[in-house]
């Protein structure tokens, strides 16, 4: 089975090699194997995509040392409109193999994170994560199935948007306390 991983990489690379007036098309088609296949070149049984032409816009992360999202006297701008909020990881349905239970989130919004607005981490539909932090540490997950999604709230504590949820599952050995491997043995 072939990995889709590099997929958004080929996209995107395919994207800035082409300057966008002369992008001939992008066809999206099923391989001899089954497998969904993308191609610059048209080809027997393939759908065109309809890739939408963007202005180019600075890198996405934070915003800390900028006036981004403050208008002309810097007053704080409600005006922002977000494309996306993504969860890069740890990916759906990712298993985590972590003795001490440790999970790293690390969210993505698109665009930049305007002033005043933060961002809420809600794990097991617990709110865990309050702030601007876009990487943010779990520690001592418990052993099993959880689920993560993410939120931008605006300065009057709005939801402006809401990632998908991502479910991780944690593996954490259990060792018997009497067991040599066990950590608190004076042995």
């Amino acid at each position: 089975m072939r990995s889709f991983a590099l997929l958004p990489v080929f996209l995107a690379s395919t994207l800035l090699v082409a300057n966008s007036s002369s992008i001939a098309g992008i066809y999206k088609y099923i391989d001899e194997d089954g497998q969904v296949a993308y191609s610059d070149k048209p080809v027997d049984g393939a759908e065109k995509m309809n890739i939408r032409e963007r202005a180019p816009r600075p890198e996405a992360g934070f915003d800390t040392n900028s006036n981004r999202g403050q208008g002309p006297e810097g007053e704080l701008s409600e005006q922002v409109e977000y494309e996306s909020l993504e969860i890069l990881t740890p990916r759906n349905d990712r298993v985590i193999a972590d003795r001490t239970g440790s999970v790293e989130v690390i969210l993505l919004p698109t665009p930049r994170l305007a002033d005043g607005h933060e961002l809420i981490i809600v794990v097991d539909g617990k709110d865990i994560s309050r702030g601007r932090h876009a990487n943010v540490t779990l520690s001592q997950v418990p052993r099993g199935s959880h689920k993560v999604s993410a939120r931008i709230l605006d300065s009057g504590g709005q939801t402006l948007m809401t990632s998908p949820t991502v479910t991780f599952h944690v593996k954490r050995p259990i060792i018997d306390k009497d067991s040599p491997l066990a950590y608190d043995n004076d042995n």
